[in-house]
């Protein structure tokens, strides 16, 4: 099956193009936000992700929602977690490829599910799995089926 045929990576390159092309044009300066700011912005993205069950937001459309620059969402992740809008998204995209490999009842690809989710490299994408859940996603779908 052609990559190009799941929804989650045809939206991500989408979002990717048109972040890439905002980057190159964007000159503005962003504004110095306190720490209290920045809690509230990340408060709300955390919200708004937790809300979305049956897929995770881009990082363009956590931008647009938030009314907030990629730069200035960058800064108010890291600054208040300690880690980037994009490894977060990451983080729950693999969380939610491991609960629906968990809770499969029927025979179903890891490589289907993982697409879904917007994940394009799958070697990269069990590496990353395998990282936070200590086993391959495979592993997962197999201990559920037995």
């Amino acid at each position: 099956m052609a990559l190009l045929e799941y929804e989650g990576i045809r939206n991500s390159i989408h979002d990717t193009i048109i972040q890439t092309v905002i980057d190159l044009s964007d000159t503005t300066e962003d504004v110095v936000l306190m720490p209290i700011a920045r809690k509230k912005i990340v408060d709300k993205a955390r919200e708004y992700i937790v809300s979305r069950t049956n897929v995770a937001p881009t990082i363009l459309e956590l931008c647009d929602v938030l009314g907030t620059s990629r730069r200035k969402l960058q800064y108010c992740f890291q600054e208040t977690l300690g880690i980037n809008p994009t490894s977060y998204l990451r983080t729950v995209r693999l969380n939610a490829v491991h609960r629906e490999l968990s809770d499969a009842t029927e025979e179903v690809a890891v490589q289907d599910i993982a697409s879904d989710w917007g994940f394009m490299h799958l070697s990269r994408f069990a590496n990353d799995y395998k990282t936070l859940f200590s086993e391959l996603p495979s592993e997962t779908l197999r201990c559920k089926q037995m």
